[in-house]
């Protein structure tokens, strides 16, 4: 019979993380910022890296900006004189 018992550990051991990240799988915990895109769940440098693969116009309808073309601009700043 036995009674080797392996030497515990003298740090405690890291609890679970209460999300982890869909795409670099570091570990966040309480308040950390988490972003869920297309059922992901992204950390803040993966959503950004997400986000840098849209279109410039995808990006427009994102914040609701217009898109027009030089030559309207042109005409409509003549209209108003």
């Amino acid at each position: 019979m036995s009674y080797y018992l392996p030497e515990q550990p003298l740090e405690p051991r890291d609890p679970l993380p209460d999300c982890v990240c869909d795409e670099c799988g570091n570990w966040f915990y309480g308040d950390e910022r988490i972003y869920i895109s297309n059922g992901r769940k992204l950390c803040a440098d993966c959503f950004s890296e997400e986000f840098d693969k849209l279109s410039t116009d995808e990006k427009a309808d994102l914040v609701g900006a217009e898109k027009t073309i030089a030559e309207e601009v042109n005409k409509n700043a003549f209209a108003h004189c």
